[in-house]
C-alpha cells in the first residue's frame, strides 16, 4: 500500500550556539526563520500513481528550532506529523517521501510544512502533487483463495483491486467480478460467480445475488508487452470464442488469461499472468493463486 512515508528517516542538521564572554549590544538584529525545499522540482509536480516524489525541507531558526508540523490535505486521510527540536538546536533537514497510492488517481493533494523558532516566530510552504489517472492498473501481487481457504478471501472485483470474503461479496455484489477454486474434475478454475458449474462446485455456499458475468479465454499475449487499453481489447479480440466463457479450466503457472465484464456492466477489459499456485493436497485450506493484473482504468469499446 501507499504510504504517505512521512519518514521518520530525518537527518538532523542541528548548530550548537556558544555565547562568547560579554552581553549582547541592545541594537542586535534577530534574524527570521526560513524554510526551503532541497531536491524538488519546484512546488509542484504531477506523477502517476506508485511514483515516489522525495526531497529534502530545510528549516533555518537562528532563535531556536522549536517544531516542524506536515499535514496532508486530499487524498487518503493521514494524521498530521509534529516533530519537536533539541536544545540548542538552531536547524533542522526533514526527509520527505510519498508515494501516492492508485485510490489517490485524479486528486491533487498538498501537504503543508509548519515551523515555528523558539521565540514562537512562523514560517511555512506547500507542495502540491496532482496525481494522473491512469490509462492502465498495474497489481503485481494479486493473492485469491481457493474455496476452502478461511485466510484469503476468493471474489476479485476490477473496480477496486480487493479480494473479498464471501459475507463481504454478499454485501457488496457489485464487486464480485470472479473468483478461484480447486476441484479434481476442473483443478485449477478462475470463474465468474454467475457460472453454472461455480454454482455446483458451491453447493453448499449460498451463490444467489452474486450474478456478475465476467468472461475470459487463454491468450498467447506478451503480459510485459502490455502497456496501452487498446493492447487488451486486441488480446480480448484475437483469442475470445464466439460464446465467450464465463469460466476458465486447469490453469498453470505461467498462463496468461484475458478478460472484460459483461457489457451490461460496461466495457471494461483485463489481462491476468499466472504467478503461481498453491495446492496442498493434505490441506486443501490452503489453496491460493498469485496473479499478476493489468486492467482497463476506462470503458473500452472492443
Amino acid at each position: 500500500m501507499n504510504r504517505f512515508s512521512f519518514s521518520y528517516l530525518t537527518v538532523l542538521v542541528s548548530a550548537l550556539i556558544f555565547v562568547a564572554t560579554g552581553c549582547k549590544k541592545d541594537d542586535e538584529v534577530s534574524v527570521d526563520p526560513s524554510m526551503s525545499f532541497q531536491g524538488a522540482q519546484g512546488e509542484s509536480i504531477t506523477v502517476d500513481p506508485g511514483h515516489e516524489v522525495s526531497f529534502n525541507v530545510l528549516t533555518n531558526m537562528p532563535a531556536g528550532f522549536s517544531s516542524l508540523k506536515i499535514s496532508k490535505e486530499g487524498g487518503i486521510t493521514e494524521e498530521p506529523v509534529l516533530i519537536t527540536g533539541s536544545d540548542n538546536q538552531t536547524s533542522h533537514t526533514y526527509s520527505f517521501a510519498f508515494s501516492p497510492s492508485i485510490e489517490e488517481a485524479g486528486e491533487t493533494i498538498v501537504f503543508k510544512f509548519e515551523a515555528a523558532d523558539k521565540d514562537a516566530r512562523e514560517v511555512s510552504k506547500t507542495y502540491s502533487i496532482t496525481v494522473n489517472t491512469p490509462v492502465i492498473s498495474l497489481y503485481n501481487n494479486v493473492v485469491i483463495g481457493g474455496r476452502f481457504n478461511k485466510h484469503l478471501g476468493h471474489f476479485y472485483s476490477m473496480l477496486d483491486n480487493q479480494v473479498y470474503f464471501y459475507e463481504d461479496a454478499v454485501e457488496h455484489p457489485d464487486r464480485a467480478d470472479f473468483m478461484f477454486y480447486y476441484n479434481q474434475h476442473m483443478a485449477f478454475t478462475m470463474t465468474a460467480p454467475s457460472d453454472e458449474y461455480a454454482r455446483m462446485v458451491y453447493g453448499d455456499i449460498e451463490l444467489e445475488g452474486l450474478d456478475n458475468k465476467t468472461y475470459f479465454a487463454r491468450s498467447s499475449a506478451d503480459f510485459s508487452a502490455i502497456t496501452e487499453p487498446e493492447h487488451i481489447v486486441d488480446a480480448w479480440n484475437n483469442t475470445a470464442t464466439e460464446e465467450p466463457k464465463t469460466a476458465i479450466h486447469f490453469i498453470e503457472v505461467g498462463d496468461v488469461i484475458v478478460f472484460k465484464l459483461d457489457p451490461t456492466r460496461g466495457s471494461r477489459y483485463g489481462i491476468a499472468e499466472v504467478v503461481d499456485l498453491f495446492n496442498d493436497p493434505a490441506d486443501p485450506k490452503t489453496r491460493k493463486v498469485t496473479l499478476r493484473i493489468k486492467i482497463t482504468m476506462e470503458d473500452q469499446n472492443g
